[in-house]
């Protein structure tokens, strides 16, 4: 990361205190506020890798570190999702052999519900790629291939 350039927050320090006190938080960034930013950085590259082939992932972050003040418009499951990864890598960063189960598992929970969304099994709420030549949300190949007519299935005399 340069650092002639700051990085812009998605998240914002009391979504943290959903899942952990104050004190434990200044306790994990111990006056060195780079480490929250690098968090957030390692949470967002892993959502963007996850979700960017199906979903506008990118406009979503980029809208949410544009908001200032009034009604939140970030994607709930983004930022409880990326605070949950955010604290993990928190622990990462100063102990990776002495991160709590809590915090591993929270991890884990947030990864199955990227791959989730990546598979296209769950809905983030993010909006959808538009697939260019057909004008509709692109799917994954073995969505759009998936036979979904079973009257052909059912009219095969060998079917009992």
């Amino acid at each position: 990361m340069d650092n002639n350039v700051s990085y812009r927050r998605y998240l914002i320090d009391s979504d943290y205190l959903v899942l952990t006190s104050a004190a434990h938080l200044r306790q994990l960034v111990a006056g060195v506020p780079e480490r929250l930013a690098m968090a957030e950085k390692m949470a967002e590259n892993k959502v963007v890798d996850y979700l960017d082939q199906f979903y506008e992932v990118k406009q979503e972050l980029e809208a949410g570190k544009e908001w200032e003040e009034g009604d939140d418009p970030r994607n709930g499951n983004l930022v409880m999702y990326m605070t949950m990864m955010s604290i993990y890598y928190l622990h990462a960063i100063i102990s990776p052999t002495n991160i709590s189960e809590t915090r591993k598992e929270m991890y884990r929970e947030a990864l199955q519900w990227l791959y989730d969304a990546s598979k296209l099994r769950i809905d983030p709420h993010i909006k959808r790629r538009i697939n260019p030549k057909t004008k509709k949300p692109k799917d994954d190949w073995t969505i759009a291939a998936y036979e979904t007519n079973l009257d052909t299935i059912m009219k095969n005399p060998w079917v009992i």
